[in-house]
């Protein structure tokens, strides 16, 4: 079959003309889509960690640990998962450990000093709790202060309302050094015992400071009845023995423990 040359002209620009929109066409081809990213971790649900008002749950929520025994602060949480009670271990590993004096074999658990309290936080902290206050009454056996700790400041405030540090010795008063390094000083502790309890009788609170083993010859009363907000002082001739408060603060309390000491003489 012969074709004329317009055909073949004709046949040529239909070809090109589809060349160019299949080329068209893969050029505009919609580039493909990212891979989703993993939204991120969301905040802890409230739930997990304190529980609602009114909610017959422990203060705690679901971190609560049902335990009673001399290892209850040592627990972790009881809502941990696996991973975190992993972090847990070590970070109580390092709680409980001895520190060590820099430069040392190992270089995990060094940089103690140059002065400290304890050589580690579980020194202080027995059992994960609040430190305890020397044995007094057992003489015999030497009671280290590291439960007893000192802060110190002087006069001021910091930016958050804080005590200022001492210029020299911070706000902690440490009796222990490293190797070649006198700790900061000793303390001594010297107290006596003045007898007190209270009880609530009513919409009444009443604190007993004070020996009320023997009748008073003479008592004084500050205050009324009335406005139930006053205080009886106990007396032995001219010398105080107690003093009875009613609705008092804790300051007042305490300043009737100072007045009482003075009086006592201790």
């Amino acid at each position: 079959m012969n074709l004329s040359p317009s055909l073949l002209v004709a046949a040529s620009l239909v070809l090109m003309g589809c060349s160019a929109q299949q080329q068209d066409t893969v050029a505009a081809a919609p580039a493909r889509a990212p891979a989703p990213q993993p939204a991120p971790d969301p905040a802890p649900d409230p739930a997990l960690l304190f529980a609602a008002p009114g909610e017959p749950l422990p203060p705690g929520g679901q971190t609560t640990v049902h335990a009673t025994g001399r290892n209850a602060f040592s627990l972790p949480a009881a809502n941990l998962e696996d991973a975190e009670r992993t972090r847990f271990v070590i970070g109580n590993s390092f709680f409980k450990r001895n520190w060590v004096q820099a430069p040392a074999s190992t270089t995990a658990r060094d940089g103690l000093g140059p002065h400290f309290l304890a050589r580690s936080c579980g020194g202080c902290h027995v059992q994960d709790g609040r430190a305890q206050p020397p044995d007094f009454h057992n003489p015999l056996k030497p009671q280290p202060f590291a439960g007893l700790l000192m802060r110190l400041s002087i006069p001021g405030e910091g930016p958050h309302g804080s005590p200022v540090p001492d210029p020299v010795y911070g706000d902690q008063f440490n009796t222990e050094g490293v190797l070649g390094v006198k700790g900061e000083g000793q303390l001594r502790i010297r107290y006596e015992q003045v007898p007190y309890f209270w009880t609530e009788m009513f919409d009444l609170k009443m604190d007993f400071v004070g020996d009320f083993s023997l009748p008073p010859t003479r008592i004084n009363l500050k205050g009324t009845y009335a406005k139930k907000k006053f205080v009886v002082r106990h007396y032995q001739g001219e010398k105080l023995r107690a003093l009875l408060l009613c609705q008092a603060t804790p300051k007042e309390v305490d300043n009737a423990k100072t007045e009482l000491r003075t009086a006592l003489g201790k």
